[in-house]
């Protein structure tokens, strides 16, 4: 799931020349929901969204998140986030989920939002819409939740992994002051962060 949070004073949405959703000071999020996209994945952009300390504190710091200052939010679906403009000058938005099952997901999201007790206005899902956005800063933040779920499922795994290999050592050869705890400690720390910039470097090998 990929959504661009814009800090506004205000934001409308209007559909066949009616305003269908308007908020005041807050957050715009425009939202693409991908194939891949689970409740995890709605979850994470929920949480990172109303925690995000954006807004200004009494010193002028960005130290105030939307749930501090009771802000508003308007949700606009954005399947075009899932634009893939690599190859050729039309972009293919193969990755982007559509019909019925994305407007679920879309209306989840929604849902879970409200729930936090701020107010939430929408968009219409699917529609023709006219976004009118008071961006304040500006400020805007993209987030995208497969790329934090992927790497904290490689960093589990890695964690795991080596964990095992640590006892290995230890178990082989106990009494060997090269094999102590801290050194363990140490090595499953550089190796996991290695390998993760390894794997992220054949990524990005792989797709480009």
């Amino acid at each position: 799931m990929r959504v661009v949070v814009q800090r506004v004073t205000s934001s409308k949405v209007v559909v066949d020349g009616k305003t269908i959703g308007e908020i005041k000071k807050g957050f715009n999020l425009l939202i693409g929901i991908s194939k891949e996209d689970t409740i995890e994945d709605l979850k994470y952009i929920k949480d990172k969204v109303v925690n995000l300390r954006v807004f200004e504190d009494e010193n002028d710091k960005l130290n105030l998140s939307l749930l501090d200052i009771k802000g508003e939010i308007l949700v606009i679906s954005q399947f075009t986030l899932y634009g893939d403009c690599r190859k050729g000058r039309r972009p293919n938005f193969m990755n982007a989920m559509g019909g019925k099952e994305a407007e679920k997901l879309y209306e989840v999201f929604v849902n879970l939002l409200k729930e936090t007790g701020l107010k939430v206005e929408t968009g219409e899902f699917g529609a023709d819409m006219k976004v009118d956005i008071q961006n304040d800063g500006p400020v805007t933040i993209l987030i995208d939740s497969k790329k934090i779920l992927f790497k904290n499922k490689i960093m589990k795994s890695l964690n795991l992994s080596i964990c095992y290999y640590t006892t290995f050592i230890l178990q082989v050869n106990p009494f060997s002051s090269q094999n102590n705890s801290f050194t363990v400690i140490s090595t499953k720390e550089n190796f996991s962060t290695k390998f993760y910039i390894f794997l992220q470097n054949q990524r990005k090998t792989r797709f480009s």
